[in-house]
């Protein structure tokens, strides 16, 4: 079970939480997957890990997948769903921080920042 369910509404500050909640600065994101339930989560809805992919403010953002995935999923595993978005805002901050926008390192921040404000309504 995701250890954090309740994020705060300012993107800010639940990215900080997910940052020491998740332990994301000693995980990373290989250790993040690896976590037992986001590997359960992934195992049972896919298409998130689609949507994680090919999120981008280039690509697209992806919104409507994610409605979908929200109005698909069982309303228990809403939560959970949107914690692990949090938690992929969080490693994309890190990294927009670490190699900078002019790196194109802030791509897919912009738009987990999209997915955030649309799932703080759908859980």
């Amino acid at each position: 079970m995701c250890p954090i369910l309740v994020w705060s509404v300012n993107p800010d500050t639940a990215i900080v939480e997910a940052i020491n909640g998740f332990g994301l600065r000693r995980l990373g994101w290989k250790g993040f997957e690896e976590l037992r339930w986001v590997d359960d989560l992934l195992t049972r809805y896919p298409q998130i890990k689609t949507i994680t992919l090919n999120t981008s403010m280039i690509l697209g953002t992806k919104l409507a997948e994610v409605s979908q995935l929200f109005a698909d999923a069982a309303p228990e595993d809403r939560p959970a769903i949107r914690s692990y978005f949090v938690g992929k805002l969080a490693l994309e901050k890190l990294s927009c921080d670490l190699g900078g926008a002019g790196a194109g390192m802030c791509d897919k921040f912009g738009a987990f920042l999209k997915i955030f404000d649309l799932t703080r309504d759908l859980v």
